[in-house]
């Protein structure tokens, strides 16, 4: 599980790629992140995160969805809710 997390990352898509590594066969990470590009007001307030060093570079939906496929994982849930992506994927 990665609930919140991956927008605080400075390199998201290469801890999803480890987390891929760490995956077995028909393993699953299920989370969700702060997603850039959905609402003006949340892209503020995570600009200010990031100028602050709280908040990594995030990413938009198609960033996450290249993220897993990248990683060899299956993407079997990508849905946004206002600024928050809810994901669930696989090996």
């Amino acid at each position: 599980m990665c609930f919140n997390g991956l927008h605080c990352l400075p390199d998201p898509a290469a801890a999803i790629r480890e987390v891929a590594r760490c995956l077995k066969p028909g393993g699953r990470l299920v989370g969700d992140f702060a997603t850039r590009g959905q609402v003006r007001r949340a892209d503020a307030y995570m600009a200010v995160m990031r100028a602050s060093g709280t908040f990594g570079p995030g990413g938009t939906l198609d960033d996450a969805r290249r993220w897993f496929t990248e990683a060899g994982l299956t993407v079997d849930e990508l849905e946004c809710s206002g600024a928050i992506t809810h994901f669930a994927v696989h090996k």
